[in-house]
């Protein structure tokens, strides 16, 4: 809010799906939120200054607040009722890693390629369409999805095994994220807020059930 990143009501959801995580995982996946809302203001801001945008760039409205934290959210309050919560902080680790994924790829994909390819039609596109993706992008996501796993392991929320399940929860969802913007979000059936939720939560179930299946 002080930077000028999010308005009143964005800050008060923030604050409140904040202490959702808190209260159910604790400093540990609260960490885990810090670290999200860090490297996503890191993006925005590097990109916005490769492409000379003002400062207002990276703006986030309530919507956006709720559309990247809130599945998250969820999975940390289903690991504070279940009796066996591990699958579900893996789950939450994902929603929170296919988010941070989407932005790095999305924000410093279009910094360093400006044509990218649609994913849907594999067309070249503009930096910005729905559905729009680069190798550079890709590239940049799968990173940020290794990055958020160690980092989740550094954390104690999970295992060293399960690093490969939220690598690859937190991927698939930036991938749905853009299969969903080339083509929901572009007949208009989804906006950017839903598109960016759905993404998120898919990459928290995805991981959740590898978990289930392999840990």
């Amino acid at each position: 809010y002080v930077e000028g990143k999010t308005d009143t009501l964005g800050s008060a959801v923030g604050v409140l799906l904040g202490t959702l995580i808190y209260v159910s995982l604790g400093l540990p996946g609260y960490s885990m939120l810090f670290f999200f809302v860090f490297f996503s203001i890191c993006a925005t801001s590097i990109s916005g200054r490769f492409r000379g945008q003002g400062e207002k760039y990276g703006f986030r409205k309530a919507g956006a607040v709720l559309a990247n934290i809130a599945p998250s959210a969820l999975f940390a309050l289903a690991a504070l009722f279940s009796n066996d919560p591990f699958d579900f902080i893996v789950g939450f680790c994902a929603c929170l890693g296919a988010a941070l994924s989407d932005t790095i790829s999305s924000e410093l994909g279009q910094a360093r390629e400006p044509q990218p390819f649609n994913v849907v039609t594999w067309e070249l596109g503009l930096a910005g369409d729905d559905g729009a993706v680069s190798f550079v992008g890709l590239a940049y996501g799968l990173f940020a999805a290794w990055f958020f796993a160690c980092i989740a392991f550094l954390a104690g929320l999970i295992t060293l095994w399960a690093t490969l399940a939220v690598l690859t929860g937190a991927f698939v969802g930036n991938l749905i994220d853009t299969w969903l913007g080339g083509t929901m979000e572009s007949k208009g059936v989804l906006n950017n807020d839903q598109v960016n939720a759905w993404g998120s939560f898919m990459g928290g179930a995805v991981s959740a059930l590898l978990s289930v299946a392999f840990l």
